[in-house]
């Protein structure tokens, strides 16, 4: 008899699994052959949060989720606190760069950059310092103190672009609304003020020169390392952790559940109790046959080619042009990472634009501007990835929410 059941092994349901297990007795469960999930390198047997729109070649070890995360906040918090950060290795971000006027321009992040910037006058190199300052001291600047001549004030009186077309060229500004502040439009930052814009952009560049000199991080071994460092972690709290599991049927029993499994990791089916159920809204759909509101989270591809990078981690932005109205985010990892072999990269390109539906076509152009061939690509999956919840109405059921995450 087990206290909690987690079904499935992603990311936040191993986190979740493995805050739970150092208290509960504990039980995870795993449809696929690896851990991870969505976030796993191995074929997915079924997962509806990915939407593939076009697969082709060698799609082994092809990601479907992006594996980078930001080198300061809560997940890297969580990763030294729980000492999963044992378990884990990254390779630091070592560019980045956006798409301006045809060409490929490095995006400074420091006042050295900056200064070395030469078809910028002193005066334009003076008002980007400004502003990177102020988005580095807006926690001096939210508690009273004038950070380069502003209050808090001043900022509340006007749109974070409007702000920004004051101070900057245009292609500074799409620097910091893009590559550094990671707005998908225009609009997002005309109708915000310059006070919420500047807290956003305050969170992505207290990252800078944490690990590195760039704000992400990527897991050597793939995407579903992380996962996999929780799931460790939970084992040596006593959890027990079973993949490969082919069917799953549930009945209730007053106050606790018989769980039925079949799974190619034990010889013949086996049951066991367990009081709670938890785990993502997809695996608990299936299993209580219940239904899920699902919506656009975000468009992705991800391009395997034969092209040997210097910089092992890196990133570029393509911003919001006059024939596409939002901003892609293309991250390239090379062939020190498990997913590529000698000689190779992977590009993940990457758009939060929910209304975008010629994606496939988007890519083709995006990768020619980055002048990669057919004839470099290896391997490509091209998609939409989903959210998906419980429906509104089936939470008012104290029964059923019990047995969301």
């Amino acid at each position: 008899c087990f206290d909690i059941l987690f079904l499935g092994t992603d990311l936040n349901t191993c986190i979740k699994c493995a805050q739970e297990s150092s208290s509960n007795k504990v039980i995870q469960l795993e449809r696929n052959k690896g851990y991870g999930s969505i976030h796993s390198n191995e074929p997915l047997l079924h997962d509806k949060r990915i939407k593939i729109l076009h697969e082709s070649g060698d799609i082994n070890r092809l990601p479907y989720y992006p594996a980078h995360i930001p080198s300061k906040g809560p997940l890297v918090d969580l990763l030294i606190e729980s000492g999963v950060a044992e378990y884990v290795e990254f390779k630091k971000q070592e560019s980045l760069q956006i798409f301006s006027d045809n060409r490929l321009v490095n995006v400074p992040v420091s006042k050295e950059d900056v200064f070395l910037m030469s078809e910028t006058s002193l005066l334009q190199k003076r008002q980007v310092m400004k502003v990177i300052n102020l988005a580095r001291m807006f926690d001096e600047l939210k508690n009273g103190q004038e950070v380069e001549g502003f209050t808090l004030q001043d900022l509340k009186n006007t749109s974070f672009r409007k702000f920004l077309d004051n101070k900057l060229p245009a292609v500074f500004v799409d620097m910091v609304l893009f590559s550094l502040a990671l707005f998908s439009t225009y609009d997002e930052a005309e109708s915000m003020d310059a006070e919420k814009g500047f807290e956003i952009l305050a969170k992505r560049v207290e990252g800078f020169g944490f690990f590195g000199k760039y704000s992400l991080l990527y897991p050597i071994y793939g995407s579903s390392e992380i996962a996999q460092g929780f799931c460790r972690k939970s084992a040596l709290n006593g959890a027990v952790q079973i993949l490969n599991v082919s069917k799953i049927s549930v009945e209730k029993f007053e106050d606790m559940y018989k769980v039925n499994i079949e799974s190619g990791s034990i010889d013949e089916p086996s049951y066991f109790y367990t009081r709670e159920i938890k785990g993502n809204p997809f695996e608990l759909c299936e299993i209580f046959g219940l239904q899920l509101d699902s919506s656009k989270l975000w468009n992705g591809a991800f391009i395997k080619i034969n092209s040997k990078i210097k910089e092992q981690f890196k990133q570029i932005t393509f911003p919001p042009n006059d024939e596409r109205g939002f901003c892609i985010q293309v991250y390239q990892v090379g062939d020190e990472t498990f997913e590529c072999e000698k000689d190779q990269s992977i590009l993940f390109l990457q758009s939060f634009q929910s209304d975008c539906n010629n994606w496939i076509k988007i890519v083709g152009d995006i990768l020619e501007k980055l002048g990669i061939s057919d004839d470099c690509i290896i391997s490509k999956r091209i998609f939409e990835c989903l959210s998906l919840k419980l429906k509104d109405e089936l939470l008012e059921n104290s029964s059923i929410r019990s047995l969301g995450n």
